[in-house]
């Protein structure tokens, strides 16, 4: 990855484009995966994941990047390393509590679900103009939809999570969400548009780096 490329999206990023703030994040995925992964005690990784940690810090960098005033592609990366460290502090303290009460489960932890779903999700949103279904066994398309579905408003990016990643239906959704039916279809439609989208962006990264 180039250097000045990320200086490029770091810089769009901070006038508003949110696309380049997705791409900056993902040329920073695996890089920030394997410092989450060093930081994880064997005795808790049965129940704490990567992708768990990843998904938490996605999201609050989302949230808060207009926090994030000075400094380079380098220390933006410092940021997502802090920000990475206090989200896999928080998993490792909550395994620890439910280790400890003897209700040592995977599902204590948030679960965001296999990598099958994630390809399967690629799938069901892909433009086969595009045909983005076609990198759908790369882990740079799953990488790429888990940045997109981090970006999406919180409200869609849950329905989507609940509905095609933890495979609940409809109803089961609207329950967990406190909304109706038809409020949880119009978000997974709204969803579903926006990951169109925004895995376009994603994949016109993807092509160029491999």
């Amino acid at each position: 990855m180039e250097h000045s490329e990320q200086e490029e999206w770091l810089a769009a990023a901070r006038d508003g484009d949110q696309s380049a703030l997705q791409q900056l994040l993902l040329s920073n995925f695996d890089q920030l995966a394997e410092h989450i992964s060093r930081r994880i005690p064997d005795s808790v990784r049965p129940v704490v994941d990567v992708e768990d940690i990843l998904q938490m810090t996605f999201i609050e960098v989302f949230r808060s990047f207009s926090k994030f005033h000075a400094g380079d592609a380098k220390a933006f990366f410092a940021w997502l390393r802090v920000v990475a460290n206090a989200r896999a502090a928080d998993a490792i303290r909550r395994a620890g509590r439910k280790k400890r009460g003897g209700d040592w489960k995977r599902g204590d932890c948030h679960v965001l679900g296999s990598r099958e779903s994630y390809k399967r999700l690629i799938d069901l949103i892909s433009d086969h103009k595009r045909s983005p279904s076609r990198m759908a066994a790369a882990n740079e398309a799953v990488a790429a939809l888990q940045v997109a579905l981090d970006s999406l408003p919180v409200d869609q990016g849950e329905a989507i999570r609940l509905r095609y990643i933890e495979n609940l239906n409809t109803d089961e959704v609207a329950q967990k969400m406190r909304l109706s039916s038809g409020a949880v279809r119009g978000l997974l439609h709204r969803g579903k548009k926006s990951l169109r989208k925004l895995l376009g962006n994603a994949s016109d990264w993807i092509s160029r780096t491999q």
